[in-house]
């Protein structure tokens, strides 16, 4: 939106780096530091499982690759006990995600 809105106005050095800035100082910088220092995130979902994985790549709608992922749910039977499930590499649409929090 911002690259077609403003697009007559700023060069487009101008608006990569606007982008870049978003990246290091918004929303995103904390994917920005999961990616740059290998961390692992522990990402909620909407459907109430969560995620343990490392950021390989992510983009401005919090779609994400993952990496090493291990999902942890609770069964609905059997005592509501944790279970955990391994994933391995995968992609996690943006819509899904409800909290990120940097390990």
């Amino acid at each position: 939106m911002f690259k077609h809105k403003y697009n007559d106005l700023l060069t487009n050095y101008e608006i990569r780096e606007y982008e870049k800035k978003q990246h290091r100082e918004g929303p995103l910088s904390l994917l920005h530091e999961a990616v740059k220092q290998k961390r692992d995130v522990f990402i909620n979902l909407r459907s109430n499982r969560k995620v343990v994985a490392g950021v390989v790549a992510y983009d401005k709608h919090m779609n994400m690759v993952l990496e090493r992922a291990i999902e942890i749910y609770r069964e609905k039977g059997g005592g509501g006990q944790n279970r955990e499930r391994k994933l391995g590499t995968m992609f996690l649409r943006g819509d899904n995600v409800v909290v990120i929090v940097l390990l």
